[in-house]
């Protein structure tokens, strides 16, 4: 049976080297019939037009231009929209960094793991590109203390050589399903660039869809590329903004009253740790996030959790919560590391 095309989008941003290596490795998969799509977000240097050359004979790639730089989930969703336009036959949509690099089982791994277990979203093993041997990341873990946090980061590259099902997958390379797409949508445009993905993957988990990795998919990663582009105070408030935003917009009332007594403890201990440690970047990026949170956003999260409620029958509190991981022993080894040990972190 003739298998359906598959797009791939990729975000080029002043990455033009890295762009050409990860089309590249695209154009090596096993996988007969891959739709590349690259949106080339408003570069410098005539890099669209660059890309658009190079693959001018290349049927399988298509280069998109945006006159002005979408960020990376609006881009993504436009480029999305522009496959969709094409009206082609498809069941999954991936997702490739431009600075990633996959191997060329990368498509075929993660569609045979999504079929085997019958999952929606579909992780991969993510190696860092400046040192293969450790991870990158192999999915998302949900912190009851509302983050969302990668799995395996800088742990050593043989770990988690089963399947795992975890909270949703890094969209730096990943599978997502097209009738979970059609139900809930891809990345929510409230995001710019950061934590759109963890999201998606908390709104498809409360929404009922399965999220699993599959070990034989991999990719490697140049960690933070585009983000370290644009890392600053401002960017890493919106990130806090971003996991507070996400947590109100989509949790289950009964789940968030349940769980209200470990998000005051926790928050509490953060701040009045920050005050007695003199870590004053840490606290004002909480209470500019908190307040952003319930003055800022606080119609926008009522609405947009309306329209989510209104689509959706949500899984039992229950179930997140045996789900979740939860934050004391997660926190201790972060307070461990990063206070005691005076480990440096990208807020100091």
């Amino acid at each position: 049976m003739k298998q359906k095309a598959l797009p791939v989008l990729v975000i080029n941003w002043n990455g033009l080297e890295d762009t050409i290596a990860c089309i590249s490795s695209l154009l090596l998969q096993k996988y007969p019939d891959v739709h590349i799509m690259v949106l080339d977000n408003a570069s410098e240097n005539n890099e669209y037009q660059t890309l658009k050359e190079a693959f001018a004979n290349t049927p399988k790639v298509h280069v998109y231009y945006s006159p002005e730089n979408l960020g990376f989930a609006k881009g993504s969703n436009h480029l999305y929209q522009l496959f969709l336009d094409k009206n082609i036959d498809y069941d999954y949509l991936a997702m490739l960094n431009n600075d990633a690099m996959a191997h060329p089982e990368w498509l075929t791994e993660m569609i045979r793991i999504a079929n085997s277990e019958k999952a929606q979203l579909i992780s991969c093993r993510m190696l860092r590109a400046d040192n293969p041997e450790y991870l990158d990341n192999v999915g998302h873990q949900f912190i009851n203390t509302s983050e969302i946090v990668p799995i395996g980061f800088s742990q050593p590259a043989k770990k988690y050589r089963s399947v795992i099902s975890h909270w949703g997958p890094c969209a730096g390379a990943c599978l997502y399903e097209r009738n979970m797409l059609d139900h809930i949508g891809l990345f929510d445009p409230f995001f710019d660039t950061g934590y759109e993905d963890a999201e998606l993957g908390l709104r498809a988990t409360i929404a009922g869809y399965k999220s699993v990795y599959a070990p034989k998919a991999i990719v490697t990663h140049k960690i933070s590329q585009s983000v370290d582009k644009i890392m600053s105070t401002e960017y890493i408030i919106g990130i806090q903004e971003n996991i507070l935003y996400s947590y109100y917009k989509l949790l289950p009332t009964s789940f968030k009253i349940l769980n209200a007594p470990f998000m005051f403890f926790k928050y509490l201990m953060v701040l009045l740790i920050d005050i007695v440690t003199f870590r004053w970047t840490f606290l004002k990026i909480m209470i500019e996030a908190w307040k952003r949170t319930w003055i800022t956003n606080r119609k926008t999260i009522k609405e947009k959790r309306k329209t989510f409620y209104s689509s959706v029958s949500p899984v039992s509190s229950l179930y997140l919560f045996r789900k979740a991981t939860f934050f004391l022993w997660f926190d201790f080894k972060r307070f461990i590391n990063l206070v005691v040990k005076g480990e440096k972190s990208k807020f100091d």
